[in-house]
């Protein structure tokens, strides 16, 4: 498949049968990453970013495209074919590092902590929202930007997302440019310590059946305070 946008071009291979993970995904990351409101020119230039669920990396290849350093992550299954995307719209000296992480089994005491960490469509699987917030918490510091975008789906599951996020970080929810009616995007920074242990993953699976007539945690209105770090100099 060959996608262009904001002037940045990649071939992208597919594989439906790896699932979700090996397929296209229709969002609207790109279009916020792309926000001079939020990112002015020259701001992704030699940022860190790390990716979580990376898929078939069309952001990693983006912000890569953009002089960003970038780490893409994903299981093992698509692992292969999120490499040969980067490798292949990526040649040097454009930086994309390709590694696994499965959450809540992979060791990520290696990782370097990220100044951006991307979740992009990762919010669909109840048991994994505990997993989610342990490996940011793992992997982020107080000034790692998370930047969480995914589409309305899952009211219930997305209440869960965003009880468990207000525990361990601050929230702010963000316009997309465009205003996609479908898309959700929020920014986050983690509180300081002491944390909050997430809640377990059987607990996790049962509470939105439970708490399917709560109202969902507020979230920061938009310009309260966490905005993107400055490009480094």
């Amino acid at each position: 498949v060959q996608i262009t946008f904001n002037g940045v071009s990649m071939t992208i291979l597919q594989n439906t049968s790896l699932g979700p993970a090996g397929s296209i995904w229709c969002g609207a990351m790109l279009e916020h990453l792309a926000d001079p409101a939020f990112y002015p020119a020259g701001h992704w230039q030699g940022t860190q970013v790390l990716e979580l669920g990376a898929g078939l990396g069309i952001v990693a290849i983006y912000l890569a495209k953009l002089q960003a350093q970038v780490v893409a992550t994903d299981m093992k299954i698509v692992l292969s074919l999120l490499e040969g995307n980067c490798r292949s719209n990526c040649p040097p000296p454009l930086m994309v590092q390709v590694r696994e992480l499965e959450w809540g089994v992979t060791d990520v005491s290696s990782f370097a902590k990220p100044q951006c960490l991307i979740i992009s469509e990762c919010v669909y699987l109840p048991g994994t929202v505990p997993k989610l917030i342990a490996v940011l918490l793992a992997l982020c510091n107080e000034a790692t930007l998370v930047i969480c975008m995914w589409n309305k789906r899952f009211p219930d599951l997305e209440q869960l997302w965003l009880t468990m996020a207000h525990e361990h970080f601050h929230v702010q929810e963000v316009e997309t440019i465009g205003g996609y009616p479908r898309s959700r995007c929020i920014h986050m920074r983690r509180k300081p310590a002491p944390y909050l242990l997430p809640m377990d993953t059987e607990a996790a699976s049962a509470a939105p059946a439970l708490n399917a007539g709560a109202t969902p945690h507020p979230v920061t209105s938009p310009g309260q305070g966490l905005s993107p770090s400055p490009s480094p100099s």
